[in-house]
């Protein structure tokens, strides 16, 4: 099971970060089930965030769940995870923006598992 993390410090009002830009399974080599755990150190509704997949719009954008520490993964029980399934060849990309003019983190958390 491949796993991502990521820290980033958002700058005030940055659009369209995409946590899983680069990384390895950005295009889903095998068909899977992916889940994706997400938090932020700002504000509720302060940070706003999408996840895409294919031609499919997982996360319509809505608010990240507040309440996170810099670098400390979300956790399922406190941050549920959202969880989808991609065809091989998929693309899975996010898109979080800052909208209060704040500098949060966000905690991201992607693990990508084979479907057999």
């Amino acid at each position: 099971m491949p796993v991502l993390q990521r820290v980033q410090a958002l700058t005030a009002n940055q659009r369209g970060y995409n946590p899983l830009a680069g990384w390895q399974y950005e295009y889903a080599p095998y068909p899977a089930v992916v889940r994706v755990g997400i938090n932020t150190t700002g504000a509720s509704a302060t940070v706003q965030g999408s996840i895409f997949t294919g031609s499919m719009n997982v996360l319509e954008r809505g608010p990240i769940g507040a309440g996170g520490t810099a670098g400390v993964m979300p956790a399922p029980l406190n941050f549920p995870y959202i969880e989808f399934t991609v065809q091989a060849g998929d693309r899975i990309a996010m898109a979080i923006d800052e909208t209060a003019g704040a500098t949060p983190t966000v905690n991201t958390w992607c693990a990508i598992d084979p479907i057999e």
